[in-house]
């Protein structure tokens, strides 16, 4: 024989919402004495921390901002250099059979011939004419196209 299921009854709706009603106030009295239980001192050195933490956060910003106007100074300077000397290795092959080798570079490079002094023969800014690190030549390649987009 099957035992039938009983269904709830009004009673059993009472004790699940006592258990949920005793729970709510049981968080609440905890949030109130969590709370309103500071004393005037302790909500003044919380502001006080509060602020001393959005002042190093917002010096934290700054430092990381100089930084990147730093790099990007940096990137502006030399990625120019880097990029027609990637150019420049081509051209100077195309040109060593050229009667004037400088006006040859001057056409194939364009504006980009008066970094030709600063570039080794193989494509690369020459590291001593430079008195910084030197930027890899994606990153110069990334730093052209982001220029160029904006």
């Amino acid at each position: 024989m099957e035992k039938r299921r009983a269904t709830p009854t009004l009673k059993d709706f009472g004790i699940v919402a006592a258990i949920l009603a005793g729970i709510v106030a049981i968080g609440s009295a905890h949030s109130y004495i969590t709370h309103y239980g500071e004393t005037p001192e302790q909500v003044a050195a919380q502001a006080r921390q509060a602020a001393v933490d959005a002042q190093a956060a917002k010096d934290r910003q700054s430092a990381r901002n100089a930084l990147h106007q730093l790099e990007k100074a940096k990137l502006d300077r030399l990625c120019p250099a880097e990029l027609a000397c990637a150019a420049f290795s081509s051209a100077r092959q195309e040109c060593a059979t050229a009667g004037d080798f400088q006006n040859c570079l001057s056409v194939k490079l364009g504006d980009d011939s008066k970094y030709a002094p600063y570039c080794t023969n193989d494509g690369n800014l020459n590291p001593a004419s430079v008195s910084e690190e030197l930027p890899n030549y994606a990153r110069c390649v990334t730093w052209k196209y982001a220029n160029w987009l904006l």
